[in-house]
């Protein structure tokens, strides 16, 4: 269960190193950035359901190893801002197949768990991503090429998940009868089936737009006024973090909160009811 946690950290690694490069990597136009970070994620994530089912965890995998290798070697090497935003394209598609290759996986398993787990991962890997960046490179002084291939160990940990490995530990009479479901019907039904879900996904793509609005619009406006000002860029950078940390808290606290309040809700109420019952 340990590795969704990690997957979680590895996964979207890239995505916010490439993130908080954006400065440096398009200095004049910090939205293409975002827009490049973006759109091939929800790309994927939003016709896989046609036809990721098709493709083995063990080959998902590899391609989001290889994907993220590309992207950091891309950004790292190219000279152009054009090879550059391609680069961080690779990073998103690689996001965005990582997430939802894992959180599939998360069926085979106790779904609460591994889920809390994977978001824990991506939480943190807002702080380490941050930190990673301006460790080495704003603080640290190595340039921005050799923090980007300093960060292929991150792809070739990400290899190192071996998916075939999780997916017997999840169990093979577990995995073949989710498997004999998920592969039934076409992609019109696959289709039809997720289109049905949408009194879930659409709260959930409108708390997703408005988070991911404020962080890449307002956010970095407060944080990233000049981009050639130094203190401006310092400052954005301490308040990602805390921001980031805060991601990080927010997943595997927030079962233990609900109970929390759920008891105190509960006392109040018994409270109520025996002031209500001895009152004159």
């Amino acid at each position: 269960m340990a590795a969704f946690w990690l997957l979680g950290l590895l996964n979207i690694s890239a995505y916010v190193i490439m993130l908080a490069g954006a400065g440096e990597i398009s200095a004049g136009s910090v939205g293409l950035v975002y827009l490049a970070a973006i759109l091939p994620a929800l790309s994927i994530k939003f016709t896989a359901p046609c036809w990721l089912p098709a493709v083995s965890y063990t080959a998902r995998v590899w391609a989001c190893s290889l994907l993220m290798a590309g992207a950091f070697t891309t950004v790292a090497l190219s000279t152009t801002r054009g090879l550059q935003l391609v680069g961080v394209a690779l990073a998103a598609a690689q996001s965005g197949l990582g997430e939802a290759s894992c959180l599939a996986l998360t069926a085979r398993y106790h779904l609460r768990a591994a889920i809390t787990l994977w978001s824990s991962g991506t939480g943190f890997a807002g702080v380490a991503g941050y930190s990673w960046e301006g460790g080495l490179h704003t603080l640290g002084g190595v340039s921005l090429r050799r923090t980007l291939m300093l960060a292929n160990t991150l792809a070739a940990a990400f290899a190192g998940e071996d998916a075939q490995r999780l997916l017997g530990a999840g169990g093979t009479a577990q995995s073949s009868a989710h498997e004999g479901k998920a592969g039934a019907g076409g992609w019109h039904e696959r289709l039809r089936l997720t289109l049905g879900l949408w009194l879930y996904t659409i709260p959930l793509a409108a708390v997703y737009f408005a988070e991911y609005a404020m962080q890449s619009g307002t956010w970095a406006v407060i944080g990233l006024p000049d981009a050639g000002s130094a203190a401006a860029r310092d400052h954005f950078y301490k308040a990602a973090n805390w921001y980031q940390i805060g991601v990080f808290w927010r997943a595997p606290l927030a079962s233990p909160a609900r109970r929390a309040m759920r008891r105190c809700g509960a006392c109040q109420r018994r409270r109520w009811c025996c002031w209500a019952f001895y009152a004159p």
